[in-house]
């Protein structure tokens, strides 16, 4: 607590900022409550109380220190009393019994010179606080050694920093991470952080800025019409929504005034500190590289705006993504996998096969089939969620009943929650599980509700989604896939046309395509030879990314370098 509470009462002194949500953690400000709500003396009493109360825990609870170099020490249980006989030594100058223990024992002998100087030094303290000081001589060694032990409590003081925006996903972000670790200081750019910083120490008070502010905003958005109130839940949560963002947008761009990056990484420009960072390129700001927090695929409704100095693609069907812009090949640096190093070879894949499915409980007969069901965030045109899950149960039906596929075994694998709810899921309200129990169950299905995709991957004969990132999870662990595109239009697919070809164990529907033929192409994918599996999706695998993690690592690294030296310049 004696560590976070003086930034914390910074913020505290702004007049009760500790209400800002998110700005600090629950237990600070309820620690700054507790703190503030106990009755103190004022003034000169106040002082004299304080080192009435110092004086007393410094003479009864610091106990003296038996850390000396004294003759007559005592460490017999340590290596034979060395440093005793090694103060012994020092004390008599015995030179060449010096030499002959440090021959012997160069490491312990070159901590018990700075440890017996550091101690020395305390004797001129005053007891009982000489014993405090003695008692933290081994974690201080370093900085008697060497003066580059400095940087081991500022090794970020001298390092460029670099913003990450909006990485809610692990993966994108943790590649990122690895690549510049080391290089700089990495900064995951929250919101409420962002706010938090331009506000420490400021003369203001927060919630009456606040509340002028939103009075501010509120009279200007009284002038919208009737008919763009419609779609909103209410006019006092769009207005919150509006204030808390507009804050937002203001601590963002007083901290690019201030020159806080020297390199900004996108995850998502459509977000408001994106577009905030859009409207600011023309201006003062440090180089920035997109590099999108999935995976970027169909048409470009996230990127209606989008601007930066480069563009990092995730394997070829992101560089297709990004020419079909119009962004020049010169702006674009393609990686190979972020996650993977290799597509695995075709014996690790039937050997975690078999494992999984012995621990799953998966017959070898059995046909395994993993679906990735989707949720409507309503953000654009498609088939409602109530639709695919008509269209999906009959598909899965006539597999059954038409298809005759043998000992069909079905994990659902429902989409997590938009939102930090962990008692909620949207994807469950929207394709209800029991419509897909009570109709498939008496076709012979086995239905198992699964939360952890990655072992049932590795156990499946397909993986059914709706272009869905996962099914790149798929690929990599050697799973066949059928990915259903939700238009039928020219937006390229996940993994790219050009990456299905001719191939029997990696295909592509749309979810406007009939449930037989749905049916009967997930048919051919189950029956598809194992050794034809692992050669396409080697084949696959090679078409979009063609390199590993540590290629793609190191090619971050040196892109990264490269922006970090000019904006030095």
């Amino acid at each position: 607590m004696a560590v976070v509470l003086p930034l914390a009462w910074k913020l505290w002194q702004t007049r009760n900022m500790t209400n800002i949500k998110g700005l600090v953690p629950g237990f600070i400000k309820r620690g700054i409550k507790a703190a503030i709500s106990s009755p103190t003396p004022q003034g000169a009493d106040a002082i004299e109380q304080a080192r009435r109360a110092v004086e007393h825990d410094i003479n009864t609870l610091l106990p003296p220190s038996k850390l000396t170099t004294e003759p007559g020490i005592s460490t017999a249980a340590v290596f034979h009393n060395f440093f005793a006989d090694f103060n012994r030594l020092c004390d008599e100058n015995k030179e060449e019994s010096l030499k002959i223990l440090k021959k012997d024992y160069p490491a312990l002998t070159s901590v018990a010179a700075p440890a017996r100087d550091f101690l020395n030094h305390c004797s001129t303290i005053s007891p009982p606080l000489d014993s405090a000081v003695r008692r933290q001589f081994f974690n201080n060694l370093p900085f008697v050694n060497s003066p580059l032990s400095y940087e081991l409590l500022n090794y970020k003081n001298k390092l460029p920093r670099v913003g990450l925006l909006y990485y809610p996903n692990p993966e994108p972000k943790d590649f990122l991470i690895d690549s510049l670790e080391g290089l700089c200081q990495v900064d995951d750019m929250e919101p409420g952080e962002l706010l938090s910083r331009v506000w420490q120490g400021r003369e203001c008070d927060f919630n009456l800025y606040r509340q002028i502010l939103k009075d501010e905003i509120k009279s200007e958005l009284e002038k919208l019409p009737q008919s763009f109130w419609q779609h909103f839940p209410d006019q006092e949560w769009f207005l919150n929504e509006i204030t808390q963002h507009t804050q937002y947008q203001m601590a963002f761009k007083q901290l690019l005034d201030q020159d806080y990056w020297d390199l900004i990484i996108v995850g998502a420009m459509e977000t408001s500190l994106g577009h905030t960072l859009y409207d600011c390129l023309d201006g003062k700001r440090p180089p920035v590289l997109y590099f999108h927090h999935g995976h970027l695929s169909g048409e470009p409704l996230e990127n209606l705006f989008l601007k930066a100095d480069h563009y990092l693609a995730k394997g070829k069907p992101e560089e297709n993504y990004f020419l079909n812009l119009g962004i020049s090949k010169e702006q674009i640096t393609t990686f190979g996998s972020i996650r993977e190093e290799a597509f695995p070879r075709p014996e690790a894949i039937e050997a975690e096969r078999h494992r999984q499915r012995l621990a799953l409980n998966i017959p070898d007969d059995a046909t395994a089939i993993v679906y990735g069901l989707t949720l409507d965030i309503y953000l654009y045109e498609k088939k409602t969620c109530e639709e695919l899950t008509e269209l999906m149960i009959e598909s899965f039906a006539k597999l059954a009943s038409e298809e005759k596929v043998h000992k069909p075994y079905l994990f659902l694998k429902y989409h997590p929650a938009p939102r930090s709810d962990k008692y909620f899921s949207f994807s469950r309200k929207q394709m209800p599980l029991h419509h897909f129990y009570d109709r498939l169950k008496p076709l012979g299905y086995e239905l198992r509700l699964i939360k952890e995709l990655k072992p049932y991957l590795k156990a499946a004969d397909c993986f059914v989604a709706h272009e869905s990132a996962t099914l790149i999870d798929a690929l990599e662990l050697g799973c066949p896939t059928l990915s259903l595109l939700y238009h039928q239009g020219k937006g390229q697919p996940l993994m790219s046309f050009e990456a299905y070809g001719e191939h029997k164990s990696h295909r592509l529907l749309t979810d406007f395509d009939e449930p037989a033929t749905i049916a009967s192409v997930i048919k051919e994918i189950t029956d598809c030879p194992r050794q034809q599996v692992c050669k396409e999706g080697e084949t696959v695998w090679q078409a979009i990314f063609g390199q590993g993690r540590t290629d793609s690592v190191a090619k971050m690294l040196k892109l990264a370098n490269s922006y970090l030296r000019s904006n030095s310049e």
